[in-house]
């Protein structure tokens, strides 16, 4: 086995082993419970590292570094766009603004911060348009769990 990549964002690690699975490469993320024992010495530990065989390091590393350099991107058509229902635009866009005071807050009161992350739960799925720089909140559809479900019955529908 040998490292294609070293990355510190767990999530990030597994969405490069999903796509070079989905390639059919048989890769691994390597030191994952390791490394989450103590998240706070994720950089003296390595990260987490993506492991394949040395027989498919070569396609492997191309993988990454398309997917690094933002090349399997969906092109901005294929992508779907919530509509402003101030102006009927699609120049819409996550508004990191709320979540970014947040943030402030938990840094600069530390732990008691946390209440105010409670607060903060407000704040999601908050989206503003570009053109009217009006601002809403949108919910999911469904939940997460439920997303999923949906997601197995259409890639197995003999199992669901």
């Amino acid at each position: 086995m040998r490292c294609v990549e070293r990355t510190c964002d767990y999530l990030d690690g597994l969405a490069l082993v999903a796509l070079l699975r989905a390639n059919d490469l048989d890769a691994h993320l390597f030191d994952e419970n390791f490394v989450r024992l103590d998240w706070l010495q994720i950089f003296a530990y390595g990260g987490f590292r993506v492991m394949v065989p040395l027989s498919q390091l070569e396609m492997a590393s191309g993988l990454a570094e398309a997917y690094r350099t933002g090349a399997l991107r969906f092109a901005e058509e294929e992508c779907d766009h919530s509509c402003c229902p101030q102006c009927s635009g699609l120049e819409t866009e996550w508004n990191p603004r709320p979540r970014d005071w947040v943030r402030f807050v938990l840094f600069l009161f530390g732990p008691l911060g946390l209440l105010s992350l409670v607060f903060g739960l407000g704040f999601t799925h908050r989206l503003r348009c570009r053109t009217c720089h009006h601002r809403w909140r949108e919910r999911p559809v469904a939940s997460f769990g439920e997303l999923q479900s949906r997601a197995e019955g259409a890639l197995n529908p003999h199992n669901a």
